[in-house]
């Protein structure tokens, strides 16, 4: 069960990782980008947290 969440969680991570590393990006791209992924792992965490 959290595998699956995991592998979701990090296809969901992988376009905005690679969103944010493309040349010429914004600085306030980058922050948006790095804020939803901080989001994503942050979410997993208390969700494993709430599990056990």
């Amino acid at each position: 069960m959290t595998a699956a969440v995991h592998d979701r969680a990090a296809q969901k991570r992988a376009p905005k990782i690679a969103w944010t590393r493309l040349p010429g990006q914004s600085l306030a791209g980058q922050a948006l980008g790095v804020m939803l992924g901080a989001g994503v792992v942050i979410s997993g965490v208390v969700f494993v947290i709430l599990t056990f």
